[in-house]
């Protein structure tokens, strides 16, 4: 089904309460004629008009937030007996119709919400849980680090003998950055030494 009224595709996106009523009100007589032609709808003119203009009162209060687009959906599914109804053009089946629309729409855009919710949750996880392991590693790096510059008295290399620190003036010559860089690569601080960077 066609749509050819020329305000329906510039206001196709548009929530319906956003639609001016006069516009809105053309575009429902079309879709309204358009299902009365293909349900073989024997309804007479005048009263066309009252269900159309039943419609778009529907529209702009009870189904104000359904996007434009899904209004002319649920006419043509509706009209070709896809969301139920009779097969009489009415403003209780155009009611049916158009609730059927509406909780596909909810149903799509809680799956929607949803998505981006777990998806967000997902990468705020993720980044935290690198972020946790960078800080284990830097934490390693500083830890290694001060133990080069400063050992302790009880840490013996070897067969008894007590290493000197390094000099403090060296110390920006070894970052924390080349330091984690280097235990990423499967360096231990066991197996990590200055002289590995």
């Amino acid at each position: 089904m066609e749509i050819k009224n020329e305000y329906y595709k510039e206001h196709l996106k548009e929530l319906c309460k956003d639609v001016p009523t006069d516009v809105l009100g053309r575009i429902i007589n079309e879709l309204s004629g358009n299902a009365k032609f293909f349900m073989s709808s024997d309804i007479e003119v005048k009263d066309l008009g009252k269900i159309n203009d039943a419609i778009v009162d529907l529209l702009k209060t009870r189904f104000s937030w359904l996007p434009l687009h899904l209004v002319g959906e649920a006419y043509v599914k509706g009209a070709l007996g896809e969301l139920g109804g009779t097969t009489r053009l009415s403003v209780r089946n155009v009611y049916v119709w158009l609730s059927n629309v509406d909780e596909k729409a909810r149903t799509l855009r809680t799956q929607d919400i949803s998505k981006s919710d777990n998806s967000k949750r997902a990468e705020e996880e993720r980044v935290f849980l690198t972020n946790q392991a960078n800080n284990n590693l830097y934490g390693a790096a500083l830890s290694l680090k001060l133990k080069w510059f400063y050992p302790s008295s009880r840490g013996r290399f070897g067969q008894g003998i007590y290493l000197k620190g390094l000099d403090p003036s060296l110390w920006d010559r070894y970052p924390l950055d080349k330091i984690v860089e280097k235990l990423k690569q499967g360096y231990t601080v066991q197996t990590l030494t200055p002289t590995k960077l």
